[in-house]
C-alpha cells in the first residue's frame, strides 16, 4: 500500500521525537494478535485519553502515537497527541511544564522507562514496528496497569509539591489593619534647626517674599516637624507683610485646621488678612472668633519638645487675654472703616471693661475718640475730648499718651474752650 509523503513525514517525525526524548522510550509488550477489527486503535485512544485526563503525560503521549501508528488518519489521536506534546512543553496557554526538581526524580523516571523495556513479550509473538497497513494488534492492558499506576503516582507526586509551592508564592500579604499614623517628629536635628534659622533670619531682616519662599522650602523638605505650626504662623505673617492676601488667607486655614496651639493665631491671621485685602465682613466675623477663643492662657509651655534656642525665638502661641483684647481691637477698626461706628464702639468698649490694667486700653480709648472727632453721623467733640484726656491720665507713659494730649489740645483750642 503507497502511504501519502504528508504521512510519511508525520510517522518519521514521530520516531524522531521518540529519539530525541520528547516521548519517552517506553516500548510497551504489544502483542501481534489476530485482527479483531479495529479495537486495537480504539483501545489505545481511549487508554492514552484516560491517562490525558489523569494529568499522566507521558503515557498519555506514547498511546496516541501508538494510535497513529496504527492509522495515522485518525484526526481525534492527532490532535490529542499534538496538544500533549504541547502541556508537556509548557506551550500552551496557562499551562507550565512539570519540572523534574531533582536528579532522584529524573533517575526515577528513567527506572520506569527502563522497567517498560523489560516487560517480557509472549513466545512467537514480534515487537511492533511502523507498518504501511493496518495490523491485527491487542494491547495486554493487565501488564500495563501496574506501570501506569506508579507513573501515575509519580507525576501526581510532583503536581502535588509544585502545587503547594505556588500556593506559597501567591499567598497574599496580610494587611495591615488600620492605616498607620504619620506622627510629627519630636526631636529637632542640627540640619533642621539651621534650615528654621535661616529662614527667620530672612523674615527678621524684612525680606519678606525670600522668607515666605524660604518657610514654604522647609515645610516641603521637613512635612512632619514638630516646628509645623510656628513656621505656618511666620508664613501667613510674611505673606500679609508682602501683601500677598490670597497666600496668607491660604496659609493661615492650614494653621486653623491643624487645629494646635496655634488654632486662634491662625484664626487671627485669617481675619487680619481678609481686613488687609478689603474684605471686612469677613474680617470681622473672624476678629470676634479670635476673640472668643477657648486656648487656655499658659500656652507657652507648648513647645516643650523643641530645642531650647529654638524656643527662645518667636513666635510662641499668643496668651488668651491678649489675643482676645488684640482680636477686639482688630475688629473695632474693621467696623470702624466699614461705616458702622456703633460696632466698633462697642467692641472698644469691651477692651476697657474687660481688662482695664491693659496697656491696650490706652489705644482702644484713643480709637473712641477718634470716631467722635472725625465721623460727621455721630460727631461729639466733648465726647472725644474726654476720651483723650482718660489716656493722658490715666495712662500717661503709655505710646499713645503724646498722640492724644495733642489732640485734646487740639479740640479745646478750636472747638471747647
Amino acid at each position: 500500500m503507497i502511504i501519502h509523503s504528508k504521512t510519511k513525514s508525520c510517522l518519521t517525525g514521530l520516531w524522531l521525537l521518540l529519539l530525541s526524548g520528547c516521548i519517552p522510550d517506553q516500548s510497551i509488550g504489544l502483542q501481534e494478535i489476530k485482527d479483531t477489527g479495529g479495537s486495537v486503535e480504539q483501545e489505545c485512544l481511549e487508554k492514552g485519553l484516560a491517562c490525558y485526563k489523569e494529568g499522566n503525560l507521558d503515557s498519555a503521549i506514547f498511546l496516541f502515537a501508538e494510535c497513529l501508528k496504527i492509522n495515522p488518519n485518525n484526526q481525534e489521536a492527532r490532535k490529542l497527541f499534538e496538544e500533549g506534546l504541547k502541556m508537556k512543553d509548557g506551550k500552551e496557554k496557562g499551562v507550565e511544564k512539570v519540572p523534574l526538581e531533582s536528579e532522584e526524580k529524573a533517575q526515577e523516571i528513567k527506572s520506569q522507562q527502563a522497567a517498560i523495556q523489560k516487560i517480557p513479550v509472549k513466545q512467537g509473538t514480534q515487537t511492533p514496528s511502523v507498518s504501511t497497513a493496518s495490523t491485527t494488534k491487542k494491547v495486554d492492558t493487565a501488564k500495563l496497569e501496574p506501570l501506569f499506576t506508579k507513573q501515575k503516582g509519580s507525576v501526581e507526586k510532583i503536581k502535588k509539591e509544585l502545587s503547594a509551592h505556588r500556593k506559597e508564592e501567591l499567598k497574599e500579604p496580610e494587611l495591615p489593619k488600620s492605616k498607620p499614623e504619620i506622627k510629627s517628629q519630636k526631636i529637632i536635628d542640627y540640619q533642621q534647626a539651621k534650615d528654621f534659622n535661616f529662614a527667620k533670619d530672612i523674615y527678621s531682616k524684612g525680606l519678606f517674599d525670600a522668607a515666605a519662599g524660604e518657610f514654604k522650602t522647609f515645610l516641603d523638605k521637613y512635612p512632619n516637624t514638630i516646628l509645623k505650626e510656628k513656621i505656618l504662623y511666620l508664613l501667613a505673617n510674611a505673606f500679609i507683610k508682602a501683601k500677598k492676601y490670597p497666600e496668607a488667607i491660604d496659609t493661615a486655614k492650614k494653621l486653623i485646621d491643624i487645629n494646635g496651639e496655634f488654632e486662634n493665631d491662625g484664626i487671627f491671621l485669617l481675619a487680619q488678612a481678609y481686613d488687609e485685602s478689603g474684605s471686612l465682613k469677613q474680617a470681622q466675623a473672624e476678629y470676634l472668633k479670635a476673640a472668643m477663643g477657648k486656648r487656655p492662657a499658659d500656652v507657652k509651655g507648648a513647645a516643650q519638645h523643641v530645642q531650647k534656642f529654638l524656643d527662645e525665638t518667636a513666635p510662641y502661641p499668643t496668651a488668651l487675654d491678649e489675643l482676645t483684647i488684640k482680636a477686639r481691637l482688630s475688629a473695632g477698626n474693621a467696623y470702624k472703616k466699614d461705616g458702622e461706628y456703633d460696632q466698633s464702639l462697642f467692641e472698644y468698649h469691651r477692651v476697657i471693661n474687660d481688662h482695664p490694667e491693659s496697656a491696650s486700653t490706652a489705644e482702644a480709648y484713643f480709637r473712641i475718640g477718634e470716631i467722635y472727632q472725625k465721623a460727621s453721623r455721630i460727631r461729639d467733640f466733648q465726647k472725644a475730648y474726654d476720651a483723650y484726656q482718660k489716656i493722658v491720665k490715666q495712662y500717661p507713659h503709655s505710646s499713645w499718651a503724646k498722640k492724644a494730649k495733642k489732640q485734646a489740645d487740639y479740640l479745646w483750642e478750636n472747638y471747647l474752650k
